[in-house]
């Protein structure tokens, strides 16, 4: 059986701790590829149906007042299913 899971995401002001809206990210597969684009908000946003595997989270452009960041984060997305059976 292939269970796909979700991620969730959310850019968060350093100094105060909130929500940023209006920066563009992606989420880009370990081929380069883009999985997902989307504009931040004040809330989490969620992407679903990912398999298993490397990821990485890039800031494309950041909201009036804020410097793009430069980093890519990294995130491996591991699925892990037991079944016992008796």
């Amino acid at each position: 059986k292939n269970t796909k899971k979700a991620l969730y995401f959310g850019k968060i002001d350093a100094d105060t701790g909130n929500y940023i809206s209006g920066a563009e990210l992606q989420l880009v597969d370990s081929d380069g590829d883009v999985v997902e684009k989307w504009i931040s908000s004040n809330d989490l946003y969620m992407i679903s149906g990912l398999d298993n595997g490397t990821y990485y989270l890039e800031e494309v452009s950041a909201p009036a007042g804020y410097v793009t960041s430069s980093e890519r984060v990294k995130v491996v997305m591991i699925i892990l299913l037991c079944q016992l059976i008796l």
